[in-house]
C-alpha cells in the first residue's frame, strides 16, 4: 500500500513539474513572440516616416494619404468632419494644398533636418487647374499654414519627426508673401547657440482705424519639441499645448478718422541678446509716444516658451 501511495505520489509531482514547465515556455514563447511583434510594428512606424526624397509629389502624397494632383502639382484631398471645422474647403469638398517652400538647417546635435511649408489655399473656382491664392475682397482670410519637419539620414533619406497640417495662419485676403508685400513671411532665424526657430511674420493689416503686425516664434528642434528634453523617440508627441514660444506686436496703431490724427503708434523692435547658451535673452524694446521701454525675456525651460525677468 505504501508503495503504491509513494508511486502516485511520484506521479503527481512529476505531472506538476511538466505542467510547470510547459508553461513557462509557453510564456517565454509568448514574451518572444510579443517583444517580436513589438519591434516589428516600430520598424513598420518608422518606414512610414522614411521619405526617399523631398519632392513635392512625393511629400505631399505621403502626408496627405495619396491625394489627387491637379497639373500645378496642389494636392487635393478630403478632410475629416474635424477637418472641414478648420481648413479652407473648397468648392469639390476637398482642400487644395501645395508644398510652399523647404527650408534647411544644422540642428544642435550637427544633424541636417528641413523644414516644408505646406499652404492650404481656398479654391472657388470650378476649374481643377485654377491659380491658388488668388485672394478675394475678404480682408481678414489668412492662409493655414502646416509644416512638415524632417532629418536626414546618413544615407541621404529622410524621416519625418513632426508634422501638422495647421500650425497657424498667416496673411490677408486669402493669401500670404504672394503678390503682396504685407501679406506675410516665413523664415528660419537663428535663436540661439545653434538653435533655430521658424518665425512666421504677419503682414500690416488692420480695420477702422486700427492695424497692427506680429511675429510668431516655433520650436523646431527635433530633440526639444516639448518641455522636456529627451531622445528622438520619446519626444514625437510635438510641440506644446502653447504651440508658439513668442509672439510679439511690431506694430500696433489706431487713426482716428474723424480727428484725421493718429491717436496712437506704438512700435517694438526685438533685439537678440547673443550669449553661449541654447536659447538667447531676448529684449523687447517698445517705442510709445516717443519713449522707450524695454521688455527683457528669457526661455523658461517649464513652459517652454519666453517669459519675461
Amino acid at each position: 500500500m505504501r508503495k503504491q501511495i509513494r508511486s502516485t505520489l511520484i506521479f503527481i509531482i512529476l505531472v506538476i513539474i511538466l505542467f510547470s514547465c510547459n508553461r513557462q515556455n509557453n510564456k517565454n514563447s509568448f514574451s518572444v513572440k510579443n517583444s517580436s511583434n513589438q519591434k516589428e510594428i516600430k520598424q513598420a512606424d518608422k518606414n512610414e516616416k522614411i521619405f526617399n526624397s523631398l519632392d513635392s509629389k512625393e511629400v505631399l502624397g505621403k502626408l496627405y494619404d495619396n491625394p489627387i494632383f491637379d497639373s500645378n502639382g496642389v494636392a487635393i484631398w478630403t478632410p475629416n468632419f474635424e477637418e472641414k471645422m478648420h481648413y479652407h474647403v473648397s468648392y469639390d469638398g476637398k482642400c487644395h494644398t501645395t508644398l510652399d517652400t523647404i527650408m534647411y538647417f544644422v540642428n544642435s546635435r550637427g544633424m541636417k533636418c528641413a523644414v516644408a511649408i505646406l499652404s492650404t489655399y481656398f479654391n472657388g473656382s470650378n476649374n481643377i487647374d485654377s491659380t491658388i491664392g488668388i485672394g478675394g475682397d475678404c480682408h481678414f482670410c489668412s492662409v493655414p499654414i502646416g509644416v512638415a519637419l524632417f532629418s536626414q539620414e546618413d544615407n541621404g533619406k529622410w524621416e519625418l519627426y513632426r508634422f501638422d497640417k495647421q500650425l497657424a495662419s498667416l496673411g490677408y485676403f486669402g493669401i500670404y508673401k504672394t503678390g503682396r508685400e504685407d501679406a506675410g513671411k516665413i523664415c528660419l532665424k537663428e535663436i540661439g547657440d545653434k538653435w533655430t526657430c521658424l518665425s512666421l511674420k504677419e503682414g500690416v493689416g488692420g480695420s477702422s482705424g486700427a492695424s497692427w503686425g506680429y511675429e510668431m516664434f516655433y520650436n523646431i528642434e527635433m530633440f526639444y519639441l516639448n518641455t522636456q528634453r529627451g531622445e528622438k523617440d520619446d519626444i514625437h508627441e510635438g510641440w506644446p499645448t502653447e504651440k508658439c514660444m513668442l509672439c510679439y506686436n511690431y506694430l500696433s496703431s489706431y487713426y482716428n478718422e474723424e480727428e484725421k490724427k493718429d491717436n496712437f503708434s506704438n512700435t517694438t523692435e526685438m533685439k537678440i541678446i547673443k550669449k553661449k547658451k541654447d536659447y538667447y535673452d531676448i529684449d523687447l524694446i517698445e517705442t510709445k509716444n516717443g519713449k522707450k521701454k524695454v521688455k527683457h525675456l528669457y526661455f523658461s525651460e517649464i513652459f517652454s516658451k519666453f517669459i519675461e525677468k
